[in-house]
């Protein structure tokens, strides 16, 4: 976290301003290697509200499991065709390992605001 604005560099409008700047690096024998950064923010224009945003890319690589267990074929009886809701018979339901899968990537961002009034109360 790099501080550019805080206690004795601050001023009216502008009270903390910080920013964070980071990546990870990864590298798979299966899939290469990603490199996914990551950005976010903290400004204060006033000691009571602040708002906070961040942006960030990840990667998941398939699990072994999900590439390489074995495939099961079957015929199962019940199942229904959800757009006409009649029943389906010869339907081939296959379930397992896929040796083609590809990485999941992931893409994420948010934006938000604190407001945090301090309310002084008096003694009585």
């Amino acid at each position: 976290m790099v501080p550019i604005l805080r206690d004795k560099w601050s001023f009216p409008g502008a009270r903390l301003f910080e920013v964070l700047v980071a990546q990870r690096y990864d590298e798979y024998s299966d899939f290469g290697s990603a490199a996914k950064p990551k950005f976010s923010f903290r400004y204060k224009p006033s000691d009571d509200f602040t708002i906070r945003g961040n942006y960030s890319e990840g990667l998941r690589a398939p699990s072994i499991a999900e590439l390489y267990s074995a495939q099961i074929r079957h015929f199962p009886k019940g199942m229904i065709d959800p757009k006409t809701g009649q029943p389906l018979s010869n339907t081939l339901v296959i379930s397992g390992g896929n040796p083609n899968l590809k990485p999941e990537l992931a893409y994420s961002y948010s934006l938000g605001g604190v407001w945090a009034s301090r309310i002084k109360r008096s003694s009585a």
